[in-house]
């Protein structure tokens, strides 16, 4: 579950409704750290559940 009280912010979700009845959601991570890699599920409600693993390295990008 994303925490947003987090004192780390940087942490966005922007929903998207289609003309079509579909909606999407994009997570935006600013300035991921490790500390953030890990699970992610959309589950909302009446829908598939999505996942993706995300691992963030340390590095230039």
């Amino acid at each position: 579950m994303i925490n947003y009280d987090r004192e780390r912010g940087g942490i966005k979700v922007r929903i998207e409704t289609k003309n079509d009845s579909r909606v999407i959601s994009h997570l935006t991570i600013v300035d991921a750290q490790p500390s953030d890699s890990g699970n992610y599920t959309c589950a909302a409600a009446n829908t598939k559940l999505a996942s993706i693993v995300v691992y963030v390295t340390e590095g230039q990008y």
